[in-house]
């Protein structure tokens, strides 16, 4: 089993996806997946890799640079931390974010896009079922993230 999947190499349950209401309007693009994961886990549906099972992708050959893309998942990250995670992991991360806009630019302007949507995404806010959280958490130790 695991706890998170790349949109682009996935396939998911019409049933699961459903029921953990898609990918978040709010979210977009960048990281998107993350919390579609965490969604599925707390309504039970589980993750697995399935050898046998293929996703083919086309991706648009226009790709956007790639700075862009690391500010879009620093802030989509934070905001997921914000919906699902408990308070204290939320300080952590805001906390996180800022240190490193204090030397990034590019960190500052996700930190300007997450002061944008938090109210949406506070309005969105859901903490994940305890044995999800735990799971999560281990997850991110595991990483050594705080």
């Amino acid at each position: 089993m695991v706890l998170g999947f790349l949109a682009c190499a996935a396939i998911v349950r019409k049933e699961a996806y459903l029921e953990a209401a898609g990918f978040s309007p709010l979210l977009h693009f960048g990281a998107e997946e993350r919390l579609l994961s965490l969604d599925l886990a707390a309504c039970g549906w589980h993750l697995c890799y399935v050898a046998d099972v293929r996703a083919h992708h086309h991706p648009s050959a226009w790709r956007r640079p790639q700075a862009w893309r690391r500010r879009v998942e620093q802030r989509n990250n934070a905001l997921i931390v914000w919906m699902r995670r408990p308070l204290r992991r939320c300080v952590a991360e805001s906390i996180g974010l800022l240190r490193r806009a204090a030397r990034d630019p590019g960190t500052l302007l996700a930190v300007a896009g997450i002061i944008r949507r938090l109210p949406w995404a506070l309005a969105q806010r859901r903490r994940l079922p305890p044995g999800v959280e735990r799971w999560a958490r281990t997850l991110e130790l595991a990483d050594g993230r705080t």
